[in-house]
């Protein structure tokens, strides 16, 4: 059951989750919170990171920035610089600058209960 907390080294994701079937030692889960991702990423909707994963453009990513703020966002390139898009067309696009990618969401699993 999802507890909110870093899923233990030796558990794999389907275990903690139901979900697709890999090896969690760099994995981490979290809730999405706000609206910069909706609809498609709906507030309360946990996300499965990978830590070793490495991004790509069009990869949704958990990214932090120097100011230590934490956010998620859609990798977009455009021509030789790369962004961070919210689905939500009310939040802008931002530059990826001197943020740092932390994790590649791998899938989500939705809480009914």
């Amino acid at each position: 059951m999802y507890s909110g907390s870093t899923i233990n080294s030796h558990q794999t994701v389907s275990e903690q989750s139901g979900a697709a079937r890999y090896e969690a030692a760099h994995c981490f889960s979290l809730r999405v919170a706000g609206a910069a991702m909706m609809p498609d990423f709906p507030e309360g909707l946990i996300l499965i990171v990978d830590t070793t994963l490495e991004a790509r453009p069009g990869d949704f990513v958990i990214i932090q920035t120097p100011d230590g703020l934490t956010a998620f966002r859609q990798l977009i390139l455009r021509e030789t610089e790369y962004f961070l898009h919210a689905v939500n067309p009310h939040y802008p696009m931002l530059p990826l600058a001197d943020s740092y990618i932390i994790g590649v969401i791998r899938e989500t699993v939705r809480r009914l209960r």
